[in-house]
């Protein structure tokens, strides 16, 4: 904090007197004696020397000179304040920054730490795909030989199906020769018998010509 020193800022002025002091000289000979005041009487310097250790009270100085010392305390009030206001205003700056600092940390921190649970979250989402893509690559394989070995029974089935119609075809084919070669067979008999009576007939007949012939 600024002190005020009476005696460091009057320096330039009219000397400050005290009750104990020696009169000084008057640099204005022809003029009329100014008369002495106290610089108590004088709120702002009141204001302004409080945290000084000179005791106002036994200073005795002239109208000009409080004057000029008022002006002075403005001036010198203006600029602690001026101060004060620059220093809350750099210690509002400094905390301003340290919660932006802080803010900027956690933010990051923050970013981060969604960062590495959306990543977790897509690395399980992508671990659960690839298991259901795994579940149902098994189950289609699982499907496919289901149904290839359908398949394979079906196709033995129809194979055996085949043979056996095979068989009947041959049989029935066999068979239905069997039944035209006995056919054919019984016609040539009946055709050899008709041929062997015709023969039999026609002898009789052409023996009861030449026996009639010869009577």
């Amino acid at each position: 904090s600024n002190k005020f020193t009476i005696g460091e800022e009057c320096s330039g002025l009219n000397p400050c007197t005290s009750v104990s002091d020696k009169p000084h000289s008057n640099p204005w000979p022809h003029s009329k004696p100014a008369s002495a005041v106290t610089p108590a009487r004088s709120n702002l310097l009141r204001t302004v020397l409080s945290r000084s250790d000179i005791d106002i009270n036994t200073l005795r100085i002239t109208k000009q000179d409080l004057r000029l010392l008022e002006i002075l305390a403005l001036r010198i009030s203006a600029e602690q304040k001026m101060k004060s206001k620059r220093e809350n205003l750099r210690v509002q700056w400094e905390e301003e920054r340290m919660k932006r600092e802080q803010l900027k940390y956690f933010s990051e921190k923050e970013y981060q730490r969604h960062l590495k649970n959306r990543r977790c979250r897509e690395e399980e989402e992508a671990q659960r795909r690839l298991n259901i893509a795994r579940e149902g690559f098994l189950r289609s394989q699982e499907y496919l030989r289901q149904l290839l070995k359908e398949k394979d029974e079906r196709t033995r089935k129809l194979i055996k199906t085949i043979h056996k119609q095979k068989e009947i075809l041959i049989k029935e084919h066999r068979m239905s020769e069997d039944r035209k070669h006995s056919t054919v067979d019984q016609a040539v008999q009946d055709l050899m018998a008709r041929d062997t009576q015709y023969r039999e007939e026609l002898r009789r007949q052409v023996e009861q010509k030449l026996n009639a012939a010869e009577t």
